[in-house]
């Protein structure tokens, strides 16, 4: 039997959020990982990791309300570690982002993903008022010292016909999720129904298809590419467990 090596792990310094989203199913609270405890997930880490490259993206709850001291502690174990065959990643809402935290990150190569969904109306609407705004104000520091930051737009039933309107509004690449209901609980009205997410998908490929300059939008792209190579990259379409 071939050894289990995920390509990816997901590394939670916490649960805790300051966020409201409507659909969301986490707790949104928790301490803050230990220095000692992340130790030992790095450990973890190198037990598992595969032979070449891997990603570590860290993850939450909100992850940066561990703090820059965690940062500054865990970011130099892991390079020290596996130097730079460990791709970094962060997916954040960037409401604490500062200057001193963007620099860290840059200084280690972290890429920085965040979840703002559509044009500001929509967003607020799912993710509670202030979300869109708090969330680009803390992409617009990155940018400033010429980080992408990547992002993240979830559809809920609310705007399953939004589809359209979100590309042509689109300042940069996007990728597409659905809300989904948490485990073990009835369905919610604000998740999609298979038909709804239909709909995103389709009206999303028509406004992509009719102007490929204006933005992307990476489950399309994962889509397409899966189709040309006969082979997923993307692990929502593989069996990335092995």
């Amino acid at each position: 039997m071939r050894r289990f090596q995920p390509k990816v792990f997901m590394f939670v310094p916490t649960m805790a959020c300051q966020a409201g989203c409507r659909y969301c199913y986490a707790k949104k609270s928790g301490d803050r990982m230990s220095p000692e405890t992340a130790v030992k997930a790095v450990d973890f880490i190198e037990r598992f990791a595969a032979d070449g490259a891997f990603k570590i993206i860290f993850h939450g709850g909100e992850p940066l309300l561990a703090g820059e001291e965690f940062y500054s502690f865990i970011l130099p174990v892991i390079r020290e570690r596996f130097g730079r065959r460990a791709g970094l990643g962060m997916q954040s809402n960037l409401w604490a982002m500062d200057e001193k935290m963007a620099h860290l990150l840059r200084a280690y190569e972290v890429e920085v993903g965040t979840s703002i969904d559509g044009y500001r109306e929509m967003c607020d609407d799912q993710r509670g008022v202030g979300y869109y705004d708090r969330t680009q104000a803390g992409a617009g520091i990155l940018r400033a010292m010429g980080a992408h930051v990547g992002r993240i737009c979830t559809f809920s039933a609310a705007h399953a016909e939004d589809a359209e309107k979100v590309f042509r509004e689109a300042e940069s690449g996007y990728t597409i999720h659905a809300a989904i209901p948490a485990y073990g609980e009835e369905k919610s009205p604000l998740v999609l129904s298979p038909e709804q997410f239909t709909r995103v998908l389709t009206d999303t490929y028509h406004a992509y298809r009719s102007d490929l300059s204006h933005a992307k939008v990476g489950l399309l792209d994962s889509m397409a590419s899966a189709l040309l190579k006969k082979k997923a990259g993307l692990c929502t379409f593989s069996d990335c467990l092995g």
